[in-house]
């Protein structure tokens, strides 16, 4: 089953996209407490969700529209989907905050046994399997980059530069630990360049 997550105020409203979606092999999480970008970031993280559902209209009760989660989100995760689900489609499309493709009428996909549903329900379906693939393949470029023979005689500049964008990105999905971020900031190249000096080491010991 898909572990989603969606952000809605109304609470009648959750309970039938729980019930209709659980039929479709899909776990519906609700998020209610958060007040930044990067708490939600971590709620996704902990409760491994695969995809979200954002109303579109959140104010008042959150100081941003469903649109601007979405954008701030893709520059922390590009590979996780997220849904704007409303009832003012032409209203978040006129916006031109996030692509078309990704704004639902909420009027038209949550009546189950509808064509538009079963197109909903297929795109979060396949946006969570994306996301996992790709996580997959991240993880695998960046062993590859790590483990690479043609690298025992030290990392190239480039290299190095694929292994933090990697390392990042794995980061944000949470799959490694995250380091602290001034590591990654050019000021810091010194402290970078010992830590991969730390891999070299680890690696001509292999």
């Amino acid at each position: 089953m898909n572990k989603v997550g969606i952000i809605e105020d109304l609470d009648d409203s959750f309970n039938d996209y729980k019930e209709i979606f659980e039929m479709e092999g899909i776990e519906l999480i609700r998020i209610e407490e958060f007040e930044t970008i990067d708490e939600l970031h971590k709620i996704i993280l902990d409760k491994e969700l695969e995809a979200l559902i954002i109303d579109y209209k959140l104010k008042p009760r959150y100081s941003f529209l469903g649109t601007e989660i979405i954008s701030k989100l893709n520059k922390i995760m590009p590979d996780f989907t997220c849904f704007i689900l409303t009832v003012y489609p032409d209203e978040s499309i006129e916006e031109e905050m996030v692509s078309s493709n990704s704004i639902y009428d909420k009027k038209k996909v949550t009546i189950p046994d509808k064509e538009e549903y079963f197109k909903f329900v297929g795109d979060i379906k396949h946006a969570a399997n994306v996301f996992n693939k790709r996580k997959e393949s991240l993880l695998k470029e960046y062993r590859k980059n790590i483990c690479n023979e043609d690298h025992k005689d030290g990392l190239d500049a480039k290299v190095k530069d694929e292994i933090k964008q990697k390392y990042r990105l794995l980061a944000n999905y949470g799959i490694v630990e995250n380091i602290p971020t001034e590591m990654l900031e050019p000021e810091a190249q010194k402290k970078m360049d010992e830590l991969i000096e730390k891999i070299d080491e680890f690696m001509n010991k292999k």
